[in-house]
């Protein structure tokens, strides 16, 4: 019996110890996210060279369409660590435009690189940075096109 107890206790650590290993490499998808930003009802545009709000949309369906060009299943995560984060100054310089999007609960914001395809994200206290295709970059650089 105490054989047959060891040989169970033996099994199941070896399968606990297999399905971490299987799960460790995947991440949760943030594409599931767009439809959280989908529902948002105002979206801020903000210059961050100079900190001014180029514009305002309200519209859902901009919005909408906003999220489904930014392609957010194909992002990816990217460690920058040429990022001083103590330094506000450095953020405005190293960024060109500012995405929020908000509602009555919460908000979140993208912020593209000036020349390189990264984009930071933030949302609800927590702040991530995705390589993004070239073409999304391209397309959130050119704000006034949105």
């Amino acid at each position: 019996m105490k054989r047959f107890l060891s040989c169970m206790l033996l099994i199941m650590l070896s399968c606990v110890f297999f399905y971490s290993c299987s799960s460790a490499n995947k991440s949760e998808p943030i594409g599931e996210y767009s439809d959280v930003l989908k529902s948002s009802q105002k979206m801020e545009v903000i210059d961050r060279t100079n900190g001014n709000v180029i514009k305002v949309i309200k519209d859902k369906k901009r919005i909408t369409a906003f999220v489904d060009n930014l392609h957010i299943d194909k992002w990816k995560a990217s460690d920058k660590s040429d990022y001083n984060h103590n330094k506000k100054e450095s953020f405005d310089k190293k960024y060109c435009y500012e995405y929020i999007l908000s509602n009555k609960k919460d908000s979140s914001s993208f912020a593209v690189y000036k020349d390189k395809s990264v984009v930071r994200f933030k949302s609800i206290g927590a702040r991530y940075d995705f390589a993004v295709p070239d073409d999304v970059a391209s397309y959130m650089r050119n704000a006034d096109e949105i």
